[in-house]
């Protein structure tokens, strides 16, 4: 029996939300082999008491109040309170704004992976990109690609970098299993290797970096980071995230990449 803890962070995206468990749920039907949990860390400022009755009895779910301090920093709060974390195979931090494929838990129930891998990467499939978001990072940034990137969220220069890269990579799309540096952060699947090394998670920034400080934390203590396209994600598209002010945007970007270039550069 594989047992995975999810915990997905919502903020105002209860439709979202709905649809996310659901999937999970649908995707469960059939499935032996595989048990889920799923908190849902709700940072909502318009907080709606939500309930959702599992139609497999794989599945549990637990709704949570929480204070609002981000994205990573909320779930590894959760995570860091479980008393037995190691009863999990699989710890995966989420958005709601996606949904998994009917086939996912089955793939997952089938996948055995080595004790040197600390991070499961899914494909996120985005229909509005026409690609796959994985593999996210294929290799470590450099200290001078770091220090640049953070200069173009101080300047008008940003919109017009996002649109030259991710128009670079419409429809591309990468095949087979492969060892990377990071996956997105829309869906980060650590397994218990990476907690028998990484007990806790301590990542000080409210928003953005969280897949480069989890590639670091696994670089550190020699573990792969593993892409595995069978296992597939679909994207709804930065629901919550969207809703930031463009100041914002960039202030959290500068401020994770200061946090990364110090800590690990």
């Amino acid at each position: 029996m594989k047992n995975v803890l999810i915990v997905c962070v919502n903020y105002n995206s209860y439709k979202e939300l709905q649809s996310f468990i659901k999937s999970i749920d649908d995707s469960l039907y059939g499935v032996s082999g595989v048990l889920v949990k799923v908190v849902i860390a709700d940072n909502s400022s318009k907080y709606q008491q939500y309930s959702y009755t599992p139609n497999v009895e794989l599945l549990s779910v637990e709704h949570r109040k929480c204070e609002n301090d981000g994205y990573l920093g909320t779930a590894q709060k959760i995570i860091n309170a479980v008393e037995d974390i190691y009863q999990y195979d699989y710890v995966t931090i989420s958005n709601v704004d996606i949904v998994v494929s009917r086939s996912f838990f089955s793939v997952l129930s089938q996948i055995e992976i080595g004790d040197n891998i600390g991070w499961v990467v899914t494909a996120i499939k985005s229909e509005s990109l026409g690609r796959d978001k994985n593999p996210s990072v294929l290799h470590r940034y450099s200290k001078l690609r770091l220090q640049i990137l953070k200069l173009t969220y101080n300047s008008l220069i940003l919109p017009l970098y996002e649109k030259l890269y991710y128009q670079k990579k419409i429809g591309v799309n990468y095949y087979g299993e492969m060892d990377i540096y990071a996956g997105h952060g829309a869906f980060m699947m650590l397994t218990k290797a990476f907690f028998k090394r990484n007990r806790i998670i301590n990542y000080p920034m409210f928003l953005y970096g969280e897949e480069l400080y989890l590639a670091e934390l696994n670089r550190k203590e020699n573990l792969r980071v593993r892409y595995y396209p069978t296992l597939i994600i679909n994207d709804l598209e930065h629901v919550s995230t969207s809703l930031l002010r463009r100041s914002s945007y960039y202030r959290y970007n500068r401020n994770a990449l200061d946090y990364i270039l110090r800590e690990f550069y």
